[in-house]
């Protein structure tokens, strides 16, 4: 069911609302897209649109932010900026929750994929942020052409629960910001650069710990790993294992580990650095 602020009457027909069973659109207005709900209500505003439901999967996608998300329900709300696109303001997810963010900077492609069975969202026009107090797991791979060295990177982090921040939309740089997670946790960085002349460098850097934070907003960049910390990396820059109760990692603007700082009776350490090329 929707229901409809009075000055909505007199809505142009760019604003498509659907129920056809073959093109399973429940709402679209510019690039806000809500599909799939089996079970439907919404009140639609001057700013934007409050909704609720379920679905198997139901959808929603926002292509200003590069935001597409599936899940079993969804209740929530969308605010219309000033250039008439959408945001996802608010909105609680849950079962089987997919959320994907696309985004382009700098000559930088990103996909950022979390998944858990319940999840928060938060956000406005720049920024997002999710929360899960069930096991989650973020996955962002960017790529980097027409840059020197080309890259791609891939970053995984899974715990019991936790929250990560994002930046939403097209800008430079990693969109993941920050965030932190209760263990157990598990965490990889798989970093590929090619420089000029085609010699690429490859660094693998995993680790498990009791709790994982990460800074990627400040310089420097830091993934924190406390309480029963094992860390394996292999690469130019760090290779060996750590055992210990604190790791801090420091990373460059490309997330290259360039630092590791071991706290608490590490049994094995080794750290190689190479001076740049």
């Amino acid at each position: 069911m929707i229901r409809r602020s009075p000055w909505l009457w007199s809505l142009p027909a760019v604003v498509a609302l659907g129920f056809a069973a073959q093109a399973r659109i429940n709402y679209r207005d510019q690039d806000f897209t809500l599909r799939d709900f089996d079970n439907f209500s919404a009140t639609l505003e001057s700013d934007g649109i409050t909704f609720k439901g379920t679905g198997n999967p139901l959808g929603i996608e926002s292509k200003a932010s590069g935001l597409v998300i599936t899940a079993k329900s969804a209740d929530g709300k969308a605010v219309r900026s000033p250039d008439k696109s959408y945001f996802l303001q608010d909105v609680v997810l849950n079962g089987d929750v997919h959320l994907q963010m696309s985004q382009l900077g700098n000559g930088t492609a990103t996909v950022t994929l979390v998944d858990s069975d319940a999840l928060h969202y938060t956000g406005s026009a720049s920024q997002g942020r999710i929360d899960s107090a069930t096991p989650l797991t973020i996955n962002s791979s960017s790529t980097g052409t027409g840059i020197v060295p080309t890259f791609s990177r891939t970053i995984i982090a899974h715990g019991s629960r936790g929250f990560a921040t994002f930046a939403i939309g097209n800008a430079p740089g990693n969109p993941m910001r920050t965030g932190e997670m209760a263990g157990p946790v598990t965490f990889s960085l798989h970093l590929s650069n090619t420089r000029a002349g085609g010699v690429a460098e490859v660094t693998d850097l995993e680790g498990k710990a009791d709790q994982l934070t990460f800074d990627f907003a400040t310089d420097p960049k830091t993934v924190t790993l406390t309480g029963n910390v094992t860390v394996t990396g292999k690469g130019p820059t760090a290779s060996g294992d750590i055992a210990a109760e604190n790791v801090v990692v420091t990373l460059d603007a490309q997330l290259q580990p360039i630092k590791v700082d071991v706290t608490g009776s590490p049994a094995k350490t080794r750290l190689r650095q190479e001076p740049p090329r």
